[in-house]
């Protein structure tokens, strides 16, 4: 990735930046929320920090804003499940409680 690229791209679309993460706040970050950073996003987080709305503040180690973003793929997975018949095949059979819930 080229990082000095993307950074262009995202401040012409409106994004700040701070100095990027330590290997210190990386790892704090990832034990805080319980995460391993894919490789690309880790090299932008050293690069430099994302700050503005929408973006998560990695250096807020309790931020309930942040936990509730990390929660958000789950439960919709989960309510789509329950209320939208969502079912994979490679998941096997839909237990029965699971097809009431449609």
């Amino acid at each position: 990735m080229n990082l000095a690229i993307a950074r262009t791209t995202l401040e012409r679309a409106g994004v700040a930046f701070a100095p990027g993460l330590t290997a210190d706040e990386l790892e704090r970050a990832e034990e805080s929320y319980a995460l391993v950073f894919p490789p690309d996003l880790r090299e932008l987080l050293v690069f430099a920090l994302p700050v503005s709305p929408g973006w998560p503040d990695w250096r807020r180690l309790d931020d309930a804003q942040i936990r509730a973003q990390l929660r958000a793929p789950y439960e919709g997975i989960c309510f789509d499940i329950e209320h939208n018949a969502f079912w994979l095949d490679a998941w096997g059979a839909r237990p029965f409680w699971s097809a009431l819930a449609s």
